[in-house]
C-alpha cells in the first residue's frame, strides 16, 4: 500500500499539512505508472481525481475507470495553457497537484552523439511544461480554502 499507517513518513506529518481525503486532486501524469495507481490509492479516499494525460488511449481507458480526464501535452505551450483553462472552469477547487509527468529517452553517451532534439524533448516535458502548468494553476490552488 503507497501510504500504510505504519510508514513513519506519514506518521510525523502534522495533522493538518496535507488533506488527501475529500480533496480535489490534480494529477499530471495520471493516465499510467505511478500516477495512476497513485489515482486509484487516492480516490479510495473519498477524493475527486482528475487525471492529466497526452495519449488519447490511455485517456478513454482512464474515463472508462470513471475518472475525470484532461488532454495535456506539456511540450506545448498551447496545450498545457488549455489544460489550465479547463482545470480553472471544471475543477476551480482544485487543492492538490501531484506535478507526476514525465519523459526518458535512454542514451548510450559513449558510443554516439546524442540528437538535441531528443534532449530538448525531455526537458520540454519534465521541467519546463512541468513550471508552466504550476505556475498557471498557483492562482487556483491558492484560492483553495485547503
Amino acid at each position: 500500500m503507497l501510504f500504510p499507517d505504519t510508514n513513519p513518513y506519514f506518521l510525523n506529518l502534522k495533522p493538518d499539512t496535507m488533506k488527501l481525503e475529500h480533496s480535489t486532486i490534480l494529477i499530471c501524469g495520471g493516465t499510467s505508472g505511478i500516477g495512476y495507481e497513485l489515482a486509484k490509492v487516492l480516490r479510495t479516499r473519498q477524493n475527486k481525481v482528475v487525471l492529466l494525460g497526452h495519449h488519447p488511449g490511455k485517456l478513454e481507458l482512464a474515463r472508462q475507470e470513471g475518472f475525470d480526464t484532461i488532454a495535456c501535452d506539456l511540450s506545448c505551450k498551447e496545450s498545457v495553457e488549455a489544460a489550465a483553462l479547463q482545470v480553472e472552469q471544471k475543477y476551480p477547487g482544485v487543492n492538490v497537484l501531484f506535478n507526476n509527468a514525465g519523459l526518458q529517452h535512454n542514451y548510450d553517451f559513449s558510443t554516439h552523439l546524442i540528437p538535441l532534439d531528443k534532449v530538448w524533448q525531455e526537458v520540454g516535458v519534465n521541467l519546463s511544461g512541468q513550471i508552466r502548468l504550476t505556475q498557471l494553476l498557483i492562482p487556483i490552488l491558492a484560492a483553495s480554502p485547503r
